[in-house]
């Protein structure tokens, strides 16, 4: 697993996936915003945003196959609207307006999520690297990345084939207190560790 490198094609590449990541919301700014890669790829690692902590698996031909980026689970509001404010300044003024109106409508009820812990913000896959283990290359990657840490994140509640993937890899829901469109699912280690009998995790380092 690599940190997102400098390289400017790298770079594109990482960004491509980081939006098929999100497509409800990358495909509402890109209506608006000019080559909305290329911005992508300009916020990869900026302090205090989504995509600061931004990790790549990277295949035998030196391109991507996968990235996660995750942050502090305490600054998840923070860093959406520093990132959100950060895309907004590539937009036309009259736009500005438009974007946030759409994304609002579109966006879904998301449950919140307990601030003490890492939160995966983005998560994906290259088209044609599914089905080859990426996937779970990636998400024990994750688990790894901050050992001992509750790891959270969200999920359509209608994505069955998501949920069924992450509850493999020993994520659940938290409760809530509404019926949310994306709920959050959790890793809590201590509870892996119990449920595995030896008092240690399960989780590897996939680096």
């Amino acid at each position: 697993m690599e940190d997102a490198p400098a390289t400017e094609i790298y770079r594109r590449a990482v960004a491509d996936l980081i939006m098929l990541s999100l497509p409800e919301f990358y495909d509402i700014l890109g209506r608006y915003i000019p080559d909305l890669c290329t911005v992508v790829a300009g916020r990869l690692s900026q302090p205090g945003g989504e995509l600061r902590n931004c990790h790549v698996l990277q295949g035998e031909r030196g391109m991507p196959q996968g990235v996660f980026c995750c942050y502090p689970s305490e600054a998840l509001a923070m860093a959406q609207m520093t990132d959100l404010r950060a895309m907004l300044r590539n937009a036309a003024k009259d736009n500005k307006t438009k974007i946030q109106q759409e994304l609002a409508e579109s966006s879904g009820d998301k449950a919140s999520v307990p601030t003490d812990g890492c939160y995966l913000s983005r998560f994906a896959v290259a088209p044609e690297c599914r089905g080859q283990g990426a996937a779970n290359d990636l998400i024990e990657g994750f688990k790894t990345f901050a050992p001992g840490t509750p790891l959270y994140l969200h999920v359509n509640r209608d994505n069955a084939r998501a949920i069924s993937f992450y509850r493999r890899h020993e994520f659940d829901f938290i409760p809530s207190d509404g019926d949310f469109q994306y709920p959050t699912m959790a890793f809590i280690p201590a509870k892996s560790a119990e449920a595995d009998g030896t008092g240690q995790s399960r989780s590897s380092a996939t680096h």
